[in-house]
Order: C-alpha cells, then structure tokens, then sequence
C-alpha cells in the first residue's frame, strides 16, 4: 500500500495562519489570514516513485486578513513549473511524508478609504510540513512553516522590493 496519493487526487484544503508579520510601507504588521487552496496530485515525468507533483488547480489559492486599518488578499496563486510542489515519502513506518508547497501569488493591500496596491511574489513562496498521511483528513491540521522570508515586488518593477513577509506558518486542515 502506497503512502502517496492517487495521481489526479483533488483536494481542497482550509488555510488558517496565525500572527504572520508583513512589512509595508514601513510598517510592521501581525495579521491572521483564513482562507483555501485546491491541489491535484500529478506524476513527476522521469523521476522516483516516492513523491508526487501537487498543483493549485484553476488559481485556487486565496488568503484573505485584516488589521490596522489595512485590507490584505492573497490571490492568483499558480504553481511553478520549474520547481514544483510535492510530496515525498520520507519514512515507510512509521509513516513519514514530507510536503513542499511552492506558490506564487499576488497580493492586494487596500487600505481604509479605497486605495488599493498590488503586488507579487518576486520569488514563490515555499512552505514545509512534515505529514504521517496525505491528505490530513477531517480534524487533521498540519502546520506548514515558511523556508524564507517572501519578498513582494510590483508588476512593472519585479526588482524592486516594496514589501516582505518575514514569518508566516498555516495549517492546512478540514478538507471541503
């Protein structure tokens, strides 16, 4: 019996995070977020039969929070072709997954008032956990934890870093 999920397994997944720390405008905030993400398990080409590609279907990635008078949505999140997420058998018994899930994703900042900003990932963000099945079934909640800080940039001016997420872990948990 294979740890690893069937091939074309779709899963939606409740996102919570808790006291993440964004910095924007000079400004450092701790923000909770909630939101979802929708994955489908798809076969690396050429590669070993212990892990498996996992792809945000359709952009379903969104995130949303608030806090000082600011407004913050997570949204557009794709999966990078070039460096996929995935998840791995680390150990047969006891079970042992590990999971990377490697996003890019815009982000808009409204602030009280109408003024709205966006930006996106200059790099995609990376989040680790560490499973004993995939996927966590009802009432599972598995923390994820960030590999890096993500630095935000703007559209026209991808080198430009205006903002940073310097910690930020959800928990992925009560699938749909």
């Amino acid at each position: 019996m294979s740890l690893l999920p069937n091939i074309s397994k779709e899963t939606v997944f409740d996102l919570s995070v808790h006291d993440a720390k964004v910095e924007y405008e000079g400004e450092t905030l701790e923000l909770d977020f909630k939101g979802k993400i929708r994955q489908v398990v798809v076969p690396f080409p050429d590669e070993p039969a212990d892990r498996v590609q996992l792809w945000i279907r359709d952009g379903e990635f969104e995130l949303s929070g608030s806090g000082n008078g600011l407004y913050v949505a997570f949204g557009e999140g794709e999966h990078d072709r070039d460096k996929p997420s995935w998840v791995r058998v680390v150990q047969e018994s006891p079970p042992k997954l590990e999971q990377r899930d490697v996003i890019k994703f815009a982000v808009a900042f409204t602030k009280e008032g109408g003024d709205r900003v966006e930006l996106v990932t200059k790099n995609p963000m990376v989040m680790i956990g560490d499973l004993n099945k995939y996927p966590p079934t009802r009432g599972d909640h598995v923390k994820y934890r960030l590999e890096a800080p993500i630095e935000l940039t703007t559209r026209d001016d991808p080198d430009t870093v205006v903002g940073r997420i310097s910690s930020f872990s959800y928990e992925k948990g009560d699938m749909f």
